[in-house]
């Protein structure tokens, strides 16, 4: 796979993927994030996301302890394949919060009351990001009524959800099944 990346004006920029399918065709992925409603306009559909934004403390690399995200009171815990132990409030927008090292070492203790093992770790860096979050908080998938070689897939889980979402283009040598997710949201 290649990744390469292409502007969208306004000075926003997608990366975009080239996978070649089974029978030789290419099938272009374009990763726009919170550009999906610039992009998704010229094809005539509508996608109306709200900004939302999270932030993350990272720790020092930690020996294994999670093997799955783990979602306590006010908190929300992974790890990473380096080691690196990712740490919020759970998902929701913090506002005008700022990604201090302080808010990390907060984020870090209220994980800690519940697995003691991480205690003792350091926050090593915070970062803000910046979620792709449907106004009504439910995914927007499926394909333009006007061009029916152009789909989008806007959703929070986006990460989580890749693997099933990819599967969903149904056209000749596409990647899977037909969905069977409702197309309410998106208008020609």
């Amino acid at each position: 796979m290649r990744s390469q990346r292409f502007p969208l004006g306004s000075g926003t920029s997608a990366r975009r993927r080239h996978n070649t399918r089974l029978d030789g065709s290419r099938l272009h992925c374009p990763r726009t994030g919170n550009a999906t409603t610039d992009l998704a306009a010229k094809a005539a559909i509508h996608v109306p996301l709200t900004e939302s934004k999270g932030i993350l403390a990272h720790t020092a690399p930690q020996r294994e302890l999670f093997k799955r995200v783990m979602m306590p009171p006010r908190a929300d815990v992974k790890q990473n394949f380096d080691g690196r132990i990712v740490t919020g409030s759970n998902f929701g927008d913090t506002g005008d919060a700022q990604p201090t090292m302080e808010l990390g070492h907060q984020y870090l203790a209220a994980a800690a009351r519940y697995f003691p093992q991480l205690r003792n770790a350091k926050v090593e860096y915070m970062t803000l990001g910046y979620r792709v979050m449907p106004q009504d908080e439910h995914p927007i998938i499926g394909r333009s009524l006007k061009f029916s070689n152009f789909w989008v897939a806007a959703l929070h889980s986006s990460m989580t959800c890749a693997p099933i979402v990819g599967q969903l283009d149904p056209g000749p040598g596409g990647c899977g099944p037909a969905p069977t997710v409702s197309r309410g949201a998106l208008s020609a």
